[in-house]
């Protein structure tokens, strides 16, 4: 893991830190190391079922919330649709039930905070 800083350089590796001085940091992975772990390059099958799969989640998105998204069109279009497919992607859920060990309900109460903050932040914009 390697740090992206904001404001000024400082390094604090493994944590979302908020540093006095304007300093923002958080953990991000190489894209290197990314590669190197990750299975899908390798494997075409489980390649094509991901993808498949963000495919129909893309989709649910944009019918879901067709009315957030809004009659925007190009880059515009493709910020509010991509900031929703993030908001409701399976790894966030992964990450509050399996790696954080968070209920059902708080995990579905968090995602629904992102959601709203999203569409919060469209309707500002509007």
């Amino acid at each position: 893991m390697s740090c992206q800083v904001y404001w000024r350089t400082r390094r604090i590796d493994g944590h979302l830190s908020y540093i006095p001085g304007r300093t923002l940091v958080f953990p991000i992975p190489h894209e290197s190391g990314a590669r190197t772990w990750h299975p899908l390059p390798m494997f075409p099958l489980i390649r094509q079922l991901f993808d498949k799969a963000r495919e129909r989640h893309r989709r649910w998105v944009e019918a879901s919330f067709a009315d957030a998204i809004g009659l925007v069109h190009g880059a515009a279009r493709e910020r509010r649709t991509l900031l929703l497919f993030a908001a409701t992607d399976f790894y966030i859920w992964k990450l509050y039930r399996w790696d954080l060990g968070k209920s059902r309900e708080f995990t579905i109460a968090r995602m629904l905070d992102f959601v709203t903050a999203v569409i919060r932040d469209f309707r500002r914009q509007q």
